[in-house]
């Protein structure tokens, strides 16, 4: 019988994005590999085996100013308090980044866990998103 803890297989994505017109190189190829580095460094210490690839980049696509503020606008009209994110749009804006300026609202979700099946936003996250999203079509001009 094996002591100890059983064998496990753990994986997990790390989106590296940087704001809309850095330079990518230096983050992607600079601060990638110091994540992955850092990532090694802990895996040897705890004696297990790490392993990692890069499967996507992208070139971050630059939110629209006046739509910014037009969205800030709404936001505080609801109450809520406005936060700006420094990462650029990437695969979120690419389906249109290329025809029309954009601008995006992120809604928060539970434990900071987007994109996969685990993601999940309560009930008035998603109402204050509508609400923001209402008052901004209103306010769009």
């Amino acid at each position: 019988m094996r002591k100890g803890r059983d064998l496990q297989l753990a994986s997990c994505n790390v989106d590296v994005v940087e704001p809309a017109g850095a330079d990518t190189y230096v983050l992607i190829n600079l601060g990638g590999k110091s994540i992955i580095k850092k990532l090694k460094l802990i895996a040897a210490e705890r004696k297990i085996n790490f392993f990692s690839s890069k499967t996507y980049s992208q070139q971050a696509s630059p939110c629209d100013e006046h739509l910014k503020l037009v969205l800030q606008n709404a936001i505080s009209k609801t109450g809520h308090p406005v936060f700006e994110l420094p990462s650029g749009a990437t695969h979120d804006a690419s389906a249109i980044a290329d025809l029309c300026p954009m601008a995006m609202l992120f809604v928060r979700c539970h434990k900071g866990i987007s994109h996969t099946p685990e993601e999940l936003t309560e009930e008035l996250d998603m109402q204050a998103a509508v609400d923001s999203l209402a008052h901004f079509l209103t306010l769009l001009k």
